[in-house]
């Protein structure tokens, strides 16, 4: 996730557990943070989790998965689906919806286009 660390200056993390209650644990495919977290196992929610699906992966799944990361205060849940190159956001705000050209956080503060994330 070049493009996290290079054009939004924000720390990120490829399969790093992440505590979501206090008898579970999640591993984001990619957690970013606006600095290296101290820890071993991240406690802290991240300014962004990434989800790369898979043609396994099921609705109920994706959205329990939402779910449990805004839960614990994560801003902003990107879900990547690499062999359609399609991609959809969930916050709090503004829910769970598809993107076309452009996939970023509420506010913002994190912007990329889909020609970016999937660029190989």
């Amino acid at each position: 996730m070049k493009f996290l660390l290079s054009k939004h200056k924000l720390a990120a993390f490829i399969s790093t557990r992440l505590r979501t209650t206090a008898t579970r644990y999640r591993v984001p495919d990619v957690c970013a943070y606006l600095k290296e977290p101290d820890e071993e196992v991240f406690t802290a929610p991240p300014v962004l989790c990434v989800e790369l699906l898979s043609p396994d992966d099921l609705w109920d799944r994706v959205m329990d998965l939402a779910d449990e990361y805004l839960a614990i205060g994560v801003p902003a849940v990107w879900f990547l689906d690499p062999l359609k190159k399609r991609a959809c956001v969930v916050d709090a705000k503004s829910g769970f919806h598809g993107v076309r050209e452009t996939i970023s956080t509420f506010d913002g503060s994190v912007s990329l286009t889909l020609e970016e994330i999937f660029a190989v």
